[in-house]
């Protein structure tokens, strides 16, 4: 018999989770950050928290800013992600709501097992359970579309749980790891954050010079001050 992974936990940061509050998600997902602390709230503090008898976000002492975990954080990703591809909203969380429930996980989109099963179709969001095509909300409509992972790269995985994100593709120099700056971007194996060097390049310098003094690959200047810039 399984153990339910669906208990309560301490609404508070971590160590080795992540901390991640609504602005910079909203850096990290490109979404406006009233849109993203709406879906925390809607979905994750209400629905899911319901569902599953856990707490998924708690709030900054000293401020009224939610925060949010690595898989939480990465759930959002996803969710954003297949509302890109034209999900409808309902049917992103009907299908969180399912594949917990399938596969014993508060976290299923960030689980990769998960991920390899889910594409979208027209508005339609669909997964491959048991070798068969369903409508992954749970109705159980056969479908026979393309499945194709669309997440997967950007992700590291460690037995199929996620461990790192790289939020600009791994070709980018700029990495997400809760082991390390409580989760905030850094840039590549260094504890550098992104800001540091862009900060110089605002200033004036070169991407030589950057690159020089802090004894790095002039890339991961370059990946770094691409990076910030979205945000700008």
């Amino acid at each position: 018999m399984i153990k339910s992974k669906f208990t309560d936990f301490e609404t508070k940061a971590t160590i080795g989770e992540g901390i991640y509050t609504v602005p910079e998600l909203a850096h990290i997902l490109k979404q406006p950050a009233e849109k993203i602390n709406r879906w925390i709230t809607t979905f994750f503090d209400d629905r899911f928290a319901k569902e599953f008898k856990r707490n998924y976000s708690w709030t900054i002492e000293g401020s009224r800013s939610k925060a949010v975990n690595f898989q939480t954080m990465l759930e959002l990703v996803t969710m954003f992600r297949l509302s890109e591809q034209g999900a409808s909203t309902q049917q992103i969380v009907k299908t969180h709501s399912y594949l917990s429930k399938q596969y014993n996980s508060p976290h299923p989109f960030a689980d990769k097992t998960v991920l390899k099963l889910l594409s979208v179709s027209g508005k339609s969001l669909i997964a491959k359970i048991n070798e068969s095509f369903i409508n992954a909300d749970g109705s159980e409509q056969w479908n026979f579309d393309f499945i194709k992972s669309f997440l997967i790269p950007a992700i590291d995985f460690d037995d199929n749980i996620a461990v790192r994100f790289y939020p600009r593709g791994k070709e980018s120099a700029i990495v997400i790891d809760p082991q390390r700056k409580f989760g905030s971007a850094v840039v590549g194996e260094t504890n550098i954050y992104p800001e540091t060097f862009y900060s110089l390049h605002k200033a004036g310098e070169s991407n030589k010079y950057i690159a020089s003094i802090y004894e790095v690959d002039e890339k991961l200047v370059m990946d770094a001050i691409a990076y910030c810039k979205t945000a700008a």
